[in-house]
């Protein structure tokens, strides 16, 4: 069985498995986002050791990438425990 060039109505199928390259640096960043959540929800000393255990698994993480993304997580985070209702 060959594998498959285009979509069953003559699209090529982009990027990895047919999904397009956009989709990739989506899910990387939600990746990101869902470490700096992890270490959020770790007590304070503990984050740096959170933030290693999961670069193992998303090796693409990197301290400058969570930092950018450290506010919105931390706000929504906020959000959701229903702290910014007041």
């Amino acid at each position: 069985m060959e594998c498959p060039k285009q979509w069953s109505d003559g699209r090529p199928l982009g990027g990895l498995n047919g999904y397009p390259p956009e989709w990739f640096e989506w899910a990387k960043e939600q990746e990101v986002k869902f470490v700096a959540l992890q270490m959020l929800l770790a007590p304070e000393p503990s984050r740096n050791a959170v933030f290693e255990q999961w670069k193992k698994k998303f090796t693409h993480v990197t301290r400058e990438k969570v930092s950018a993304v450290w506010d919105e997580v931390a706000n929504r985070k906020t959000t959701l425990n229903g702290e910014a209702n007041g």
